[in-house]
């Protein structure tokens, strides 16, 4: 008998946890607890919250760190608003064990990208991710699909964001060192038939 009573127990505690996984709510509905920005992979030292400890040539990569958000079948889409309120990146990502949701943004990617006070938002997949940040009609903020609670500001300096495109500045460096080669052959070659 004993040992029904212990099999009982753990069935208990199964369903709960079944409950917990499968009837948690919906994600419009939820209270999200924690959502930060971190400098490490490690998620261990909340990073951005001040223009002291902002984003910058150092610390380039943003990783965002969640917990309590529900589990839905298709995942979270993530918005990152640049300093002018515009939408730089999005990243779809599902939740892991117990909610907890994890993204990361590379800042040094994109050069058309404003500093200053940067917004990591949470939307669910129902819906597209607005082009602005803000209070107004149509914004971030206002969309049916925004989670609530899950609004994370965070300070970028513009040494995190590249002046000059990675790929145009190799196009000109490959285009200067041909010119110089080709000038200094036809240098020689000038030298060489006039003496």
């Amino acid at each position: 008998m004993p040992r029904l009573k212990g099999l009982r127990l753990i069935a208990a505690v199964f369903v709960v946890l079944a409950w917990l996984f499968v009837f948690a709510g919906s994600p419009a509905s939820a209270a999200i607890t924690y959502w930060e920005s971190h400098r490490d992979t490690g998620y261990s030292y909340v990073w951005g919250q001040d223009e002291q400890n902002k984003f910058d040539s150092e610390y380039y990569t943003v990783y965002m760190a969640g917990y309590t958000f529900p589990s839905p079948t298709n995942g979270y889409k993530i918005g990152y608003y640049d300093g002018s309120n515009a939408l730089s990146a999005t990243h779809t990502t599902p939740t892991f064990f117990v909610g907890t949701l994890l993204s990361q943004y590379v800042l040094n990617t994109d050069t058309g990208d404003a500093a200053g006070l940067w917004h990591a938002v949470v939307f669910d997949t129902t819906g597209d991710i607005p082009d602005t940040y803000g209070s107004g009609t149509g914004e971030a903020l206002d969309d049916p699909s925004y989670v609530d609670g899950a609004d994370d500001a965070f300070w970028v300096d513009s040494s995190a964001i590249p002046e000059f495109p990675t790929v145009i500045a190799m196009i000109v460096a490959i285009s200067l060192s041909f010119g110089i080669y080709y000038w200094m052959r036809k240098r020689y070659h000038r030298q060489v038939v006039m003496a």
